[in-house]
């Protein structure tokens, strides 16, 4: 059986993937031209037409979008006697896209939630094909629809490279998805944001561009697609054998593009990049919920991880859920971890409760598992406290991500104390900067393939016994804060591991970002990670 492909990255390189976030010359430019041209006009949920789109005749209801654009969607509402509390977008993916009508099973357990779902087909998908056609019909592919118009067209007017390239103008309607949805609300309900695969990218960027027209309270995606272009045209240009070899991928097909323009091959790149989702990630500050796969080449998963990690939601609001692969049938395994996705996107999208409250029974099994420890519903501060037998407890490896010890100690050690030394931070000063992420790096090339969390576990340990080179005084200091609020961050320390002298089970654990965002909400602040930790690291005892 052909497994997808990794691209020569570890599980831990691939999570850990930053794409490039530098923008393309004409992005300001184009999407100043985007966001006037959507504000224009102000879309209204209404009941489908009959007849109006005989690609798919099961839409419910439709608005208009951008350039008149006709968006059929399906509108599933909670049950006679259920009061609307909230209300969500979702966003479909780029393959098997069924009829509109399909849309309802999946979204009826958070109808009874109280969740008014609008499921909707970008245009040139069937539903929403009157006025532009069917463009998934099309040999060369829905994703590529005006893409060459677009870079023809990049020396004239931005309204017009506006009217070309189907990609944002998805993305626009995505937006007036959302605003139509707000509107037919009533304007004072939160309204939230879900897209699978092509959905994912779409969403994301129409998170971000359309904060201001369309401001969305929580995200859901699902291996995102659209994001880290530059990297995926160029690693499938040095491997183009088997790399993304699902003719029918938007990867694949860009890529197709490009090499029939070779000669502008820059130029095309540079268009492409104008709605890449990385690039726009870091705009999306609504709490995250992402579905990552260790394995898929349909959308490569590097490129996928790339968008959560640029994403600019709050370290203690975004979430990631890990399958072992996204685009391909592993087996009963892969399969039960997609299905657990499902019941943890319904916590965290269930407006009785914050995300955080939500996802908390499910923090066990955000990286493996088919079981949550803590049922649904109840609080994570209920769960049973750490062992106190060790620095981490039992949930901590003391393993390769794969299972296996990757070096022997000996090795291990000497690995480690290199990259310590190289990084130039003392290990309290450590955690959450770029050397760390450097220091991990080294790390992983050496053969210890270790989570950040186990890796500072490793370091820790290795002070403890004396053995880890000494680096004299910390490269920076604290934030300063006032003593109410040094004595707040003393109670959460001691609410997440019970005691300030356990505060070193803190780094890279879900229980930190939990604490970064208390503190925050409490305080007013917007701390960073590695500011909180200063603070959490120099308590007294």
């Amino acid at each position: 059986m052909h497994l997808p492909d990794d691209f020569g990255l570890s599980p831990v390189a691939t999570f850990a993937h930053v794409g490039d976030r530098s923008p393309s010359w004409r992005h300001s430019a184009y999407w100043s031209a985007w966001e006037k041209a959507v504000s224009a006009a102000t879309p209204a949920l209404r009941p489908a037409s009959s007849g109006a789109d005989r690609t798919d005749p099961t839409a419910t209801h439709q608005y208009e979008s951008l350039l008149h654009a006709t968006i059929g969607a399906t509108l599933v509402e909670p049950p006679a006697g259920t009061a609307v509390r909230a209300g969500l977008v979702s966003v479909h993916g780029y393959h098997d896209v069924g009829p509109l009508a399909g849309e309802r099973e999946r979204w009826e357990s958070l109808a009874d939630a109280g969740v008014a779902t609008l499921a909707i087909r970008v245009r040139g998908f069937a539903g929403s094909a009157a006025g532009c056609g069917l463009l998934t019909t099309s040999a060369e592919g829905w994703v590529t629809h005006g893409l060459e118009s677009l870079v023809s067209a990049e020396d004239g007017p931005v309204s017009v490279q506006v009217a070309t390239w189907v990609v944002p103008q998805a993305v626009a309607d995505v937006v007036n998805g959302v605003r139509a949805l707000a509107r037919w609300l009533g304007g004072a309900k939160p309204v939230f944001l879900h897209g699978r695969s092509l959905g994912g990218g779409l969403a994301i960027m129409a998170a971000a561009k359309g904060k201001k027209l369309a401001p969305v309270s929580r995200i859901v995606l699902e291996l995102p697609s659209l994001g880290d272009w530059r990297w995926r045209l160029d690693e499938s240009q040095a491997s183009p054998g088997p790399r993304e070899r699902d003719r029918s991928s938007a990867g694949y097909q860009i890529r197709a593009l490009l090499e029939r323009h070779q000669h502008e091959r820059e130029k095309f790149v540079s268009a492409v990049r104008i709605a890449d989702a990385v690039v726009h990630a870091h705009e999306a500050s609504a709490p995250l919920l992402v579905k990552l796969a260790e394995r898929d080449e349909v959308v490569p998963a590097p490129s996928a991880a790339a968008i959560f990690n640029a994403a600019g939601s709050e370290p203690g609001r975004k979430w990631r859920f890990l399958v072992p692969f996204g685009h391909f049938d592993g087996g009963l395994r892969n399969a039960r971890r997609h299905a657990l996705f499902d019941r943890v996107a319904d916590a965290f999208l269930d407006p009785s409760n914050t995300p955080e409250v939500g996802i908390g029974p499910f923090l066990d099994v955000l990286e493996s598992g088919e079981r949550p420890a803590v049922p649904p519903r109840q609080s994570p501060r209920a769960r049973q406290p750490v062992d106190e037998g060790s620095l981490f407890g039992a949930a901590v490896p003391e393993v390769s991500t794969s299972g296996q010890a990757v070096l022997g100690e000996v090795s291990i050690e000497r690995v480690l104390t290199d990259a310590y030394r190289a990084a130039g931070r003392t290990l309290d000063d450590l955690p959450y900067t770029p050397e760390f992420g450097e220091l991990a790096i080294a790390a992983r090339a050496g053969g210890v393939d270790l989570t950040d969390r186990a890796l500072f576990h490793k370091l820790h340990n290795l002070r403890k016994a004396g053995r880890l080179p000494r680096l004299g005084r910390s490269a920076s200091g604290k934030t300063a804060v006032r003593p109410d609020e040094e004595a707040l961050l003393a109670r959460l320390v001691e609410d997440a591991v019970g005691s300030l002298g356990q505060r070193d089970q803190l780094p890279y654990s879900n229980a930190f970002d939990r604490l970064v965002w208390d503190f925050n909400q409490r305080t007013g602040r917007s701390l960073a990670a590695y500011e909180v930790w200063r603070l959490v690291a120099t308590l007294s005892k």
